[in-house]
């Protein structure tokens, strides 16, 4: 390389080093504040949401305790009546258990479903893009995002399971049971 050229590489170094050095001090503070702020807003967003989750929804786990409060007795009743042997009030009582039992289970599904529509989403962004160096939080929103995602799955799994045989499914069944552990 002759002389004239090496004079050129450096002199073109040294102008687009020169060139260079005020974007990246502007780049690393808007770096630092974007990331810094990122994990604030998104458990900001997610604090929001579960007060919206808490609006819609909050009334449904009153229900559900309540329920449950008003069977304890009827099946600790049912359970003497059985114990005596005397089976047309037990009929009864058995209805009106298995109606209460089948209104809980619905309530429960719905609240369910509002936190997989309404919390998980945010959950999920806390734990794909916060920063959890530093932050407790972070980690606390991470575990409960994973605890509910596998939530979901059980239900849906379950779900599938009520539909078709999944211990032993046929070549139709199995790669129905296929498409849906590809999906998750």
């Amino acid at each position: 390389m002759s002389p004239s050229a090496k004079k050129g590489l450096i002199t073109t170094g040294i102008i687009s080093a020169t060139l260079a050095i005020p974007a990246v001090f502007t780049l690393i503070p808007y770096g630092i504040q974007k990331g810094y702020f990122k994990t604030d807003n998104l458990i900001k967003q997610f604090k929001e949401s579960e007060n919206e989750f808490a609006k819609i929804h909050g009334q449904k786990k009153l229900e559900i305790e309540n329920k449950q409060k008003e069977l304890a007795p009827l099946i600790e009743k049912y359970d003497k009546i059985e114990e005596e042997k005397k089976e047309t009030e037990g009929k009864g009582l058995k209805e009106k258990i298995a109606k209460i039992e089948s209104k809980i289970a619905e309530l429960q599904q719905e609240y369910q479903n509002g936190i997989f529509e309404i919390v998980l989403p945010h959950l999920e962004k806390i734990a794909r893009y916060a920063n959890a160096k530093d932050d407790a939080d972070v980690i606390k929103y991470t575990a409960s995002y994973i605890v509910t995602k596998y939530k979901q799955f059980n239900l849906q799994l379950k779900k599938l399971g009520e539909k078709i045989d999944l211990n032993y499914p046929n070549k139709n069944e199995a790669n129905q049971i296929a498409n849906f552990y590809n999906d998750w």
